[in-house]
């Protein structure tokens, strides 16, 4: 053998492998002789030589998948179902999605919106429909967006109608200045209390003496601890401030009338 000729077989040696696999069929043996190179142009196990030379070996364009697959970043891909190659070479599947038919498709109850599956029955930024963000505050519930337990919407605001002084005990209740709603009614503050549309001071107040609409009379009385108290000589008398000393239907004392024509003068009727 020529120098040369071993040469070449050496070299050739060195980038080619036999694999002999026998396999029996009718009763005779079968040597199958797959030619895989190696080195810088040996094909990848998981393709299918198509090209098998004897003078060399194959080249890595005469290397190519298997039917139904394709060469993505030097790998055969299957791109009908990979989730990293879906459709196409590098076309990921969003997190939680599937390949089916070389299409990106959410599983369970999630749908796809843009580039993520979501939930439209509990995700707030698509609540429903992909489109649909509920307001800020709000929770998405059975696909609607809804006010946290406990909160109620007023003209679009989550608010509690048991503490808002704007809404309370219900939508558009604003309670009065320096008032504060506690659990769901308006409450003035301590000392005071609430007589319409304000809060006063039973104690001294004349128009809510004691009480609210318990008003004094007009003839100078004043609301002393709730009571109506009238000043100087004059007297209560039906809750008006009488001179009893001159006043003809209270003279000497309340309810004490003069008879017609008489005065009343120093307590006596004349």
């Amino acid at each position: 053998m020529s120098a040369r000729r071993h040469k070449g077989r050496a070299a050739l040696a060195s980038t080619m492998h036999l694999l002999t696999v026998r396999t029996r069929s009718l009763g005779s043996v079968v040597t199958l002789v797959i030619l895989l190179v190696s080195g810088g142009t040996h094909c990848s196990r998981d393709r299918v030589v198509a090209h098998l030379a004897g003078d060399g070996g194959c080249a890595p364009e005469d290397c190519s998948c298997p039917t139904g697959q394709t060469r993505c970043n030097g790998q055969c891909m299957d791109l009908q179902t990979d989730p990293a190659h879906c459709g196409d070479c590098d076309a990921p599947c969003p997190e939680g999605a599937a390949c089916l038919a070389g299409v990106c498709v959410c599983t369970g109850d999630l749908s796809l919106c843009g580039d993520a599956c979501v939930s439209l029955s509990t995700d707030p930024e698509h609540c429903g429909l992909c489109d649909v963000t509920c307001p800020a505050g709000r929770l998405c519930v059975d696909s609607v967006c809804e006010c946290p337990i406990g909160l109620t919407d007023c003209g679009g605001i989550c608010v509690s109608t048991l503490t808002d002084p704007q809404h309370c005990g219900g939508c558009d209740a604003p309670c009065l200045t320096g008032t504060s709603c506690v659990e769901g009614a308006c409450v003035c503050p301590t000392g005071l209390t609430r007589c319409g549309a304000q809060c006063v001071y039973t104690e001294t107040n004349p128009d809510h003496c004691g009480a609210c609409d318990n008003a004094c009379g007009s003839l100078g009385d004043v609301c002393l601890a709730g009571v109506c108290q009238c000043l100087g000589l004059a007297e209560n008398c039906g809750n008006t401030c009488v001179d009893t000393l001159i006043d003809p239907a209270h003279c000497g004392g309340c309810d004490l009338p003069c008879d017609p024509g008489q005065i009343c003068a120093g307590g006596i009727c004349l």
